[in-house]
């Protein structure tokens, strides 16, 4: 699945709207450096919901590094409760 022109404008405006990392503002944190628009169910999984809204988080890029290394490590695209204290 591939990140196109479609994709990008898509991404940017999802991002203008939920500006800020899921994870980090329930923790009371409002960041908004580094943006990525994270499928929870990963493309890999079910392409069709590349678009389903109820299918994307805003995440700062060191929460989104974190997803990817547990889901690459076990398959399942979540923050273990350890991850969510070292932002």
């Amino acid at each position: 699945m591939s990140y196109d022109h479609e994709w990008r404008k898509f991404s940017l405006e999802y991002r203008e709207l939920n500006p800020f990392c899921v994870f980090c503002l329930d923790e009371g944190i409002y960041n908004g450096k580094h943006i990525h628009v994270d499928h929870i169910t990963p493309l890999e999984v079910d392409p069709s919901k590349k678009y389903d809204l109820t299918n994307l988080r805003s995440v700062c890029r060191s929460h989104h590094g974190q997803l990817t290394r547990n889901f690459l490590n076990t398959g399942k695209n979540e923050l273990m409760e350890k991850d969510l204290k070292k932002i």
